[in-house]
């Protein structure tokens, strides 16, 4: 078969949940199939960061930016010319007109849940009009698909619920987290920048994320001042609006983006990991921390329960009262924290990106005949 992937959001420290599955895919692609022939569509930023090792694997540079009139307008016929069997597109940006057949990867449902004018930096109404279109865009390119690969329970079941597709077709394929973690940092980590016991934070700061009432939380529960809430991610426009809001709080640190090491280190020095999150497709960033011996308390909203299991401590993420409750019981509860390290490492066997690649290339296997 002649398959074509949309690799165009290759690459995790930019895009990283979509870039990190897309780069785990190929990965692992190139190892367990060496019998179909794959075209690799990337961006000229991103080309060179994908490495083929595999003969029946080829790349193709495309100037063409997701969201684009280019997008729609060009990038259809770039993939009529190579006449596919099947194209994987790993986000729902589809062309429209696009007739062939795919498949596609819904990572989550977001836009469908959360979208006040706080999770933009555009004017409102362009905000309102962007929103529509991928709506559209979602339900049109959803309905067109063979298959739709969904990351949890949780999503599919969101999917046929908002796009009323049917439950057979949606596959649940999870993702998973590095076999092998980054090593930790041991030496020129500035540890004066963290100067005491702290609690850690890794990922976004869109309004779903729920930032304020993890740090409203973590002020009440910290009237001592004892502990340190380190939130780590790229410094974007809802990043620069939370510091602002709690610059005079001196036990609120905004470190910014790390290393691999770095932020392996700061997993393995933390108390407990922090996920507040309203909503997630999958939710990679409890599973970084258990890699790394760090208890995991976690917002009890969409897939969280399902993804975690057992191997977290959940509070009702609209309480702020339940968060600082969660934070004293784990400082307070030595015995609660080493039953999560230890349930935390047995979770993580149930996730593999090996096992995710050989599931993916399955559904090519049974659409792309």
């Amino acid at each position: 078969m002649k398959i074509g992937i949309d690799a165009r959001l290759y690459g995790a420290q930019k895009n990283r949940g979509i870039g990190r599955y897309i780069e785990k895919l190929l990965y692992h692609l190139q190892n367990i199939d060496t019998t179909n022939q794959y075209y690799i569509f990337l961006l000229p930023e991103n080309y060179e960061l994908f490495s083929i090792t595999a003969k029946n694997f080829h790349k193709i540079k495309v100037n063409i930016p997701w969201y684009s009139w280019r997008e729609q307008l060009l990038w259809p016929f770039i993939l009529y010319f190579y006449n596919f069997d099947l194209v994987h597109f790993t986000h729902f940006n589809v062309p429209i007109i696009y007739g062939r057949k795919y498949i596609i990867t819904l990572h989550d449902l977001i836009m469908t849940h959360y979208t006040d004018d706080r999770s933009t930096t555009k004017n409102k109404y362009i905000y309102k009009i962007k929103i529509c279109l991928a709506r559209f865009m979602v339900n049109f390119t959803a309905r067109k698909a063979k298959g739709i690969i969904c990351p949890s329970q949780y999503t599919r079941s969101d999917v046929v619920k908002h796009l009323k597709i049917k439950k057979e077709n949606c596959y649940v394929i999870y993702e998973a987290v590095e076999s092998q973690p980054a090593q930790i940092l041991t030496d020129d980590f500035d540890k004066r920048l963290i100067p005491g016991k702290f609690f850690l934070y890794v990922g976004a700061a869109y309004p779903h994320k729920n930032l304020e009432r993890m740090i409203n939380g973590f002020l009440k529960f910290n009237k001592s001042d004892h502990y340190y809430l380190v939130l780590v991610g790229r410094q974007d426009y809802f990043y620069s609006r939370l510091r602002e809001k709690y610059k005079n709080k001196n036990k609120i640190i905004f470190i910014g983006p790390v290393s691999d090491r770095e932020l392996a280190y700061l997993y393995s020095q933390a108390i407990a990991f922090i996920f507040p999150s309203l909503i997630e497709g999958f939710g990679l960033p409890p599973l970084e921390a258990m890699q790394y011996n760090c208890p995991v308390i976690s917002s009890n909203s969409s897939c969280l329960p399902e993804v975690l299991g057992e191997a977290a401590l959940f509070f009702n993420p609209s309480q702020e009262e339940e968060i600082s409750a969660c934070l004293n019981k784990i400082i307070t509860d030595k015995v609660l924290g080493e039953n999560l390290r230890s349930k935390g490492k047995m979770l993580l066997q149930k996730y593999s990106w090996i096992k995710m690649a050989t599931e993916t290339a399955q559904l090519y296997k049974r659409f792309g005949k």
